[in-house]
């Protein structure tokens, strides 16, 4: 009995602080961004359940965010979004919420920390070749768009390196960052401007 008393003891004092460094890490991690100029990654994300990869380049800054992949381009300059559809020679201009947002912006993912989700340190020393601390956030309801996240952030940089996101009804992706680099933008860099899709169709939908 004295021995279950004591291991509930040690749990009990672990896992406040465990969610504590948890925390700390994504803090650091978000904190590089925001006192960046500009940042671009290149990245490859897989669905898992429909075995799909895709690659792409996103620009950011601040809540701003430009990401281009194989027939899409979408803009956001913190309150409206182009997305342009090449194969429709269409542009949509919405003015998104955070939750779509969410599943754009690898950085609002990294945010989610402070909306309703537990947090601990997981076992994970390496990813992508990389030495990582592995942060695991739970949502602490099933309401959440997003149920789960596995954030693995490089030791030296704090900067995520892979995101294992879970969706509602199981669905699983798999970001993986290739490459990272400081790039000063010009806020106009996430404006749509229509000579970069003169033959398409403006659909607005706000």
């Amino acid at each position: 009995m004295k021995r279950l008393i004591v291991l509930w003891t040690v749990l009990l004092a672990v896992l406040p602080l465990q969610a504590q460094d948890a925390r700390s890490i994504l803090e650091k991690a978000e904190q590089q961004f925001r006192n960046s100029s500009g940042i671009e990654l290149a990245f490859t994300l897989r669905d898992v359940q429909q075995g799909v990869n895709q690659q792409g380049i996103i620009a950011l800054k601040g809540n701003r965010f430009k990401l281009q992949t194989d027939g899409m381009i979408v803009w956001f300059d913190g309150r409206t979004q182009w997305t342009y559809v090449q194969a429709n020679e269409e542009v949509n201009v919405s003015e998104p919420d955070e939750t779509e947002l969410e599943a754009i912006n690898p950085y609002s993912i990294i945010s989610l920390y402070k909306k309703g989700y537990s947090l601990k340190i997981g076992p994970a020393e390496q990813a992508v070749g990389q030495p990582v601390y592995e942060v695991d956030m739970l949502a602490e309801k099933k309401s959440q768009a997003i149920w789960q996240v596995v954030a693995m952030v490089d030791k030296q940089h704090y900067r995520p390196v892979q995101l294992k996101v879970r969706q509602r009804f199981d669905k699983w992706f798999i970001l993986n960052v290739t490459s990272f680099k400081q790039t000063p933008w010009d806020d106009s860099h996430f404006t749509f401007q229509p000579s970069e899709a003169p033959n398409a169709e403006i659909i607005d939908l706000r």
